[in-house]
């Protein structure tokens, strides 16, 4: 399995890829895209095998961590914290 996890910006350009084989490397690069880019006008997304897995927009849907106190949008869902991995 291949998993690639990129920022989507509008007019569908692409950018901070990451490509793995390794799906903990492939989550942590989520997360780290997520939270390192709250507010942008784009969207955080994992594919695995050329199919869709997650897409987070960046710019809405956000919570607040019960336990790091962070602020923006949570993955797996809307249910994982994408600073400390929390799920609430």
């Amino acid at each position: 399995m291949t998993w690639r996890i990129y920022l989507r910006h509008p007019q569908q350009r692409v950018s901070d890829k990451t490509v793995t084989d390794d799906r903990s490397v492939a989550d942590l690069a989520l997360r780290r895209l997520v939270y390192e880019h709250v507010g942008l006008h784009a969207a955080a997304v994992k594919t695995r095998d050329g199919q869709q897995e997650q897409y987070v927009r960046l710019d809405e849907g956000y919570r607040v961590c019960e336990k790091c106190r962070y602020r923006g949008p949570f993955v797996d869902g809307g249910e994982t914290c994408p600073y400390c991995a929390l799920v609430q």
